[in-house]
């Protein structure tokens, strides 16, 4: 509940920065974990515009993961998911 309020929030406040800013984009994100570049030990979202060639990048080398190691990711997660919200 407090998650999707968050996010309903940071989806308003995207529309705004991207109408204020002339923005062609933007991104909506959070980092979680110090190497994922969590700076605060607390939630923060970052909206950022985007403009072209605007040299922020999300690119990374992809990994092939096998159609098994997909399925039993997939099962896994949903474990997970599902002990979450019980």
């Amino acid at each position: 509940k407090d998650a999707g309020h968050l996010f309903n929030v940071a989806n308003k406040l995207s529309s705004a920065v991207f109408e204020a800013t002339n923005a062609e984009g933007t991104n909506i994100f959070v980092a979680n974990g110090l190497v994922a570049g969590q700076k605060m030990p607390h939630v923060v979202v970052h909206i950022i515009p985007r403009f072209k060639d605007d040299k922020v990048n999300f690119d990374w080398d992809k990994v092939e993961v096998s159609e098994e190691e997909m399925d039993k990711l997939a099962q896994e997660i949903g474990s997970k998911v599902k002990c979450a919200f019980r």
